[in-house]
């Protein structure tokens, strides 16, 4: 049979990095485009660090929010209303609340999608709660971060 031959498909391989490599090369005509690459290389701390931050934050109400949506149906019975299917929806795991979570943080999901099943089958304390939390995270949380890579970038 025939082979695929490895050894070309290195030197393939390295012939295109060394294109990439003359290509950053010339970007010293460029002193824009070089400032926002260096910019960008400069600042992946602040964005790993950042994620980190948030990331932690969302976990963390996101398991918070997720024993509380488990413990309100446990007492309420399971009943298969559609307001349980809304709150299995956005709270039935960890995995769910955070990605609800986050949708909400960065446009994802309405605001309203992942507060009304809170509001309507639980309690309006925690709705208030969740647009608080959101409240917080957008406004000061992410102003903080902003003013970070800024300041990590220059």
């Amino acid at each position: 049979g025939t082979g695929v031959n490895f050894t070309a498909l290195r030197v393939i391989r390295m012939l295109r990095c060394i294109r990439i490599v003359r290509i950053l090369r010339l970007t010293r005509f460029f002193d824009d485009l070089r400032r926002l690459v260096a910019c960008v290389v400069y600042s992946v701390k602040s964005f790993v660090w950042s994620f980190l931050f948030v990331f932690l934050l969302v976990y963390i109400y996101g398991i918070y929010l997720t024993q509380s949506v488990h413990l309100h149906r446990l007492e309420a019975g399971f009943s298969n209303h559609s307001g349980d299917a809304d709150l299995e929806k956005y709270y039935g795991s960890v995995g769910r609340s955070i990605l609800s979570l986050f949708q909400a943080l960065t446009g994802g999901v309405d605001w309203r999608d992942i507060v009304e099943p809170l509001n309507e089958n639980m309690d309006e304390t925690w709705g208030l709660m969740t647009v608080l939390w959101i409240s917080f995270l957008l406004l000061a949380v992410m102003n903080i971060i902003t003013g970070n890579f800024v300041q990590a970038a220059i």
